[in-house]
């Protein structure tokens, strides 16, 4: 490989989808309840998280190649698991009630579990492996920076409001 040592390589989700899975007796139906189902943490709204643009430019955050390059593995969408394409360890999750009633993306297992080896240019997927790769603070950061970005920025803000199709003062309430 010719990525520095210790650091993770980047990969995009077509090569992932070519990656080798080790047989660990997982269905691909388990693989994908690992990869994407809630454990109950909500980071951020899941309607401006698809939508919000990076801090320092107009791509999306949720891009494969801003996100691989904290660690996370890009996947494709599924239309039962991961309708948007998250990539792997992101999930959708629902608060049903309270204060934080709604739609989340929070941070599953498989964010920091699944591992994965680059092998002779193939990868290698190993699910509840260890991912120390993974730069949640880092995420978290760059996140914040988009945000204080859009908040304080009238034209990505905007953009934001024409993108998520919702009234500008709700938006900038929440």
């Amino acid at each position: 490989s010719s990525d520095a040592p210790g650091q993770e390589p980047q990969i995009s989700a077509a090569q992932y989808r070519n990656a080798t899975l080790l047989d660990q007796g997982w269905t691909d139906e388990d693989r994908l309840k690992y990869y994407f189902n809630t454990q109950g943490s909500a980071a951020i709204s899941y309607d401006i998280f698809l939508n919000l643009e990076e801090a320092d430019g107009s791509g999306l955050f949720r891009a494969d190649k801003n996100l691989a390059r904290f660690g996370l593995t890009p996947h494709a969408a599924d239309p039962k698991h991961n309708p948007d394409g998250l990539p792997i360890g992101l999930t959708r999750t629902v608060v049903p009630e309270g204060r934080w009633k709604g739609e989340w993306l929070g941070f599953g297992c498989a964010a920091c579990h699944n591992g994965r080896l680059q092998y002779q240019g193939r990868q290698i997927s190993i699910s509840g492996g260890t991912a120390g790769w993974f730069d949640i603070y880092g995420v978290l950061t760059e996140l914040n920076k988009a945000l204080a970005a859009t908040a304080g920025n009238a034209e990505k803000f905007n953009g934001l409001v024409g993108k998520m199709g919702v009234d500008r003062d709700v938006l900038r309430a929440r």
